[in-house]
């Protein structure tokens, strides 16, 4: 940080002992969702189009996907157990929620004196506290077909405290 001693601001005074010395760090974590595993489905259309048609809106956890293709939802019209597959298992476009977060530090070290030092730092993980979502309902005879009903056990905002001296 630009204060303190041997910087562009506050380089005497009050000031320079509690604004000088910090130094910060910001992360980014991303990391696509995975891939929604499809069970082998009736599809009554263009299946070289089914990718573009489920993702034509935009991800809510109430419709994740476009609901609307035209899968075959009733429950006693769907393939036995035995059936040859013929649905693909994967749509790259089809993806459950990824991870995006962002996490940072701050640490200020103060000479007490000549050989003994303290340190302070504090660890802010996941800052803007946001939740990671499980997959959404992928079963076309459910209720919930395309809803995100739960979060996954990532973490949520977690602050880390530490104080250590250096002799």
């Amino acid at each position: 940080m630009p204060f303190g001693r041997g910087r562009q601001f506050f380089q005497t005074g009050i000031l320079n002992h509690i604004l000088g010395g910090w130094q910060a760090a910001v992360t980014y974590e991303f990391q696509n969702g995975p891939l929604l595993s499809w069970g082998n489905l009736i599809y009554k259309g263009d299946i070289n189009s089914f990718e573009a048609d489920a993702t034509s809106n935009t991800k809510m956890l109430d419709q994740w996907f476009n609901t609307n293709v035209p899968l075959e939802k009733v429950a006693g019209n769907q393939f036995a157990a035995f059936q040859t597959r013929v649905f693909p298992r994967y749509f790259n476009g089809l993806r459950a929620d990824g991870m995006s977060q962002w996490n940072g530090n701050l640490l200020r070290e103060i000479k007490l004196t000549e050989a003994v030092r303290f340190q302070f730092r504090v660890d802010a993980i996941n800052l803007q506290n946001r939740s990671q979502m499980n997959a959404p309902d992928i079963n076309p005879v459910s209720t919930n077909f395309g809803r995100v009903l739960s979060q996954t056990s990532s973490l949520n905002r977690f602050y880390q405290l530490q104080a250590r001296i250096q002799f």
